[in-house]
């Protein structure tokens, strides 16, 4: 008699079944591993910046008034150039001879405004705060250092002015644009700082105006800051410490946040 060699298999039909699984099994796996090495790449956060938390007190309807629009606007600024409007609390970002983005804005409560003008020296992702000594003095339950991230009062962008320890920022309370409530500082909701920061390189010019009108949009001369600014002061090792702010005579109990 003849013996077939599927007779002849030591482990019969059982055998084959079984291998006919086990390769169908390793076929399927070969073919979903790279998806799964896509969605879930094992170091894939391993030295890659922080993601961009989205605090959940702006995922909501701005109000109209605190939109963010393009504006006709006529002024002989080259196109990058930041206006502030101090009094309209809003910030404009030169787009032409004839148009600018406008961005709503907290702004510097009452002796804490100023006027003039000063170069973008850096720009900071969700930077750290560390509120002045005298700032402290007045509250002791304010941190000596704050990490940046979505509680800290910066917000997730930071664009610095010159030497001075102003600043353009996002904020934790974004119920406060709009409102004259800083200390000199310009705040943003999150999202416009982060559009408002990656359009704007080092080196660009900020005016602050106390009113911006069409006239005063063509200065004929360079503004001149007015009161001084708080400056960084140099040491021995260039390295830049900050001063304090100026303080009012009146705080009425009130924590100023930059």
């Amino acid at each position: 008699m003849t013996i077939s060699k599927r007779n002849w298999h030591p482990y019969g039909w059982r055998s084959e079944i079984a291998i006919a699984c086990t390769s169908l099994i390793t076929a399927v796996f070969v073919l979903c591993a790279p998806a799964l090495a896509t969605q879930h790449p094992p170091d894939a956060s391993i030295g890659a910046p922080a993601p961009d938390p989205a605090p959940p007190s702006e995922i909501r309807r701005r109000p109209s008034h605190l939109s963010r629009v393009v504006v006709p606007f006529a002024s002989s600024y080259e196109a990058g150039t930041i206006l502030v409007d101090t009094r309209g609390r809003r910030l404009l970002r030169v787009l032409s001879p004839t148009r600018a983005v406008q961005y709503p804005i907290g702004v510097g409560r009452q002796g804490f405004t100023w006027t003039g003008e000063l170069p973008v020296s850096r720009k900071a992702s969700w930077p750290d705060w560390r509120p002045p000594k005298e700032m402290r003095q007045r509250d002791p339950r304010l941190p000596a250092f704050m990490q940046g991230g979505p509680k800290n009062p910066l917000g997730a962008r930071a664009i610095y002015l010159g030497e001075t320890l102003y600043r353009i920022h996002g904020t934790n309370e974004p119920g406060s644009i709009g409102r004259a409530v800083s200390s000199g500082c310009f705040r943003m909701f999150n999202e416009d700082i982060i559009d408002l920061a990656r359009r704007t390189p080092v080196g660009t010019r900020v005016v602050v105006f106390d009113r911006l009108t069409q006239t005063a949009a063509s200065p004929i001369r360079k503004p001149t800051l007015s009161p001084p600014a708080p400056l960084l002061p140099k040491l021995g090792n260039d390295k830049a410490q900050p001063s304090p702010l100026p303080v009012p005579l009146e705080t009425d109990g009130e924590i100023l946040m930059p």
